[in-house]
C-alpha cells in the first residue's frame, strides 16, 4: 500500500488525554500512524482531572500520582508512536480560580495559586518520566 505523505507526516493532535486510554482511539491511531506514516503524537490534557495527576492528602498536603498519564504514554510507545509532551492543563486543586475552566471536558485553565506547586508537580512529573524511561530501556525520550 502508498503511505499518503503530508506535512502532517511528521505528527498529529489528538486532542483530549484521557481519550488515549480507550482501545476504539488507540485503534483509530493506530490504523492512521499506518495509513499516514506519522511518527508522533501530541495531546493535551495530561495533568486534567480526569487522568488525577495531584491531590490533597492529610493536612491539604499535595500528593501527586501519575500512574495513568505513564498510562497514556505507553499506549502511545505500544503502537508505535513517540509522544509529544505537552503540560497541560491545570489540576483543580493548584488553580487559583478553580471555576475558570474551557471545553466540554471542563479544562482547568486558571493560573496556579502558588507557582510554587506548579512547580512541585512539573518537576515530580518530570523525575517520574525519567524514571520510567530509565525503567524501560530509554523507550520515552524527554
Amino acid at each position: 500500500s502508498t503511505i499518503y505523505r503530508s506535512p502532517f507526516a511528521h505528527g498529529v493532535n489528538t486532542c483530549y488525554a484521557p481519550l488515549l486510554l480507550r482501545k476504539d482511539m488507540l485503534d483509530q491511531l493506530a490504523f492512521l500512524k499506518e495509513y499516514c506514516g506519522f511518527r508522533t503524537v501530541r495531546c493535551h490534557g495530561i495533568f486534567h482531572d480526569h487522568i488525577g495527576v495531584a491531590s490533597r492528602g492529610e493536612r491539604r498536603r499535595l500528593e501527586f500520582h501519575f500512574e495513568l498519564a505513564h498510562k497514556v504514554y505507553d499506549n502511545l510507545l505500544d503502537i508505535g508512536l513517540r509522544p509529544h509532551i505537552e503540560l497541560s492543563f491545570l489540576p483543580r486543586v493548584l488553580a487559583a480560580d478553580p471555576n475558570r475552566t474551557c471545553c466540554y471536558y471542563q479544562a482547568h485553565v486558571s493560573q496556579p495559586r502558588l507557582y510554587a506547586e506548579w512547580s512541585q508537580l512539573v518537576a515530580a512529573f518530570s523525575r517520574s518520566l525519567s524514571d520510567a524511561t530509565a525503567a524501560a530501556n530509554g523507550r520515552l525520550a524527554i
